[in-house]
């Protein structure tokens, strides 16, 4: 595992990578002044004079980790552009070893509908396509069990016309 202590703003974050995963974890909002091997242990020295050992880092101690929870919510996508196009299809590519959904929410509700389930392809790149229903704007949820990876997202538009001006 790979830790680094970094600063967004005023607001600190200790990041984990994980390199058997391939992902990037955030432990928690801790400042690390320094790092130091000792016994084969790494050991962070914090902001606030603390010190933390990070784990069994070249050890083959402890149990693996199981499948993790993990969600991906994208910010609003109008359903509308400038009064004359529409979202007509939403493709994203995805692979995933656990179980994946994707939930969409229209116009603001904070009601989540499931659209399909995107689980166990394993290492293959899946290309999915999901039409929305006409709305003012929709949001768009990923939520997994185990390692998956958005490879890519895109909006295909509609011209439409406009009448009554």
């Amino acid at each position: 595992k790979y830790y680094v202590s970094c600063r967004c703003g005023q607001a600190w974050s200790l990041l984990v990578y994980d390199s058997a995963n391939g992902l990037w974890h955030r432990e928690d909002a801790s400042r690390a002044v320094d790092f130091a091997w000792c016994g084969g242990e790494l050991y962070m020295l914090r902001s606030d004079g603390g010190i933390w050992m990070l784990g069994h880092v070249r050890s083959a101690e402890g149990e693996a980790e199981g499948a993790f929870e993990s969600e991906c919510e994208f910010a609003p996508m109008t359903g509308a552009a400038g009064g004359r196009e529409a979202v007509e299809r939403l493709y994203f590519r995805v692979s995933a070893d656990g179980d994946l959904t994707a939930e969409v929410s229209y116009d603001g509700t904070g009601v989540w509908e499931k659209l399909t389930g995107l689980g166990g392809a394993g290492r293959r790149v899946r290309t999915v396509e999901l039409v929305p229903r006409r709305c003012g704007e929709f949001r768009l949820r990923l939520r997994g069990r185990g390692a998956w990876r958005l490879w890519a997202l895109g909006r295909e538009y509609a011209a439409g016309s406009r009448t009554g001006v």
